[in-house]
């Protein structure tokens, strides 16, 4: 989790919380998006990070066979929209 931790922060991002073994709530802006390149930015980072995510965790892997440890595998949930919906919306 460290790890991811550490790619998220790399990428601008910051981890709201550690929920049993996941690394959750990845918020990269809390200025709301207004454009389509706001958002469109917004996610092109989301995609970035999940990308250098899988990269860190094939080194990790690597390691960890050359240690005879079991490996494992992650998913990566992206969302690009509202977090709150204002009300009467």
């Amino acid at each position: 989790m460290e790890a991811m931790a550490q790619v998220v922060m790399a990428h601008g991002g910051m981890v709201k919380q550690y929920v049993g073994d996941q690394v959750d709530g990845l918020v990269w802006r809390t200025i709301p998006r207004q454009t389509e390149a706001e958002i469109r930015s917004g996610a092109v980072a989301g995609v970035k990070c999940a990308l250098a995510m899988g990269e860190r965790l094939q080194q990790l892997n690597l390691g960890w066979v050359e240690q005879q440890l079991p490996t494992i595998a992650i998913r990566v949930g992206i969302y690009t929209g509202p977090m709150v919906r204002e009300p009467g919306r």
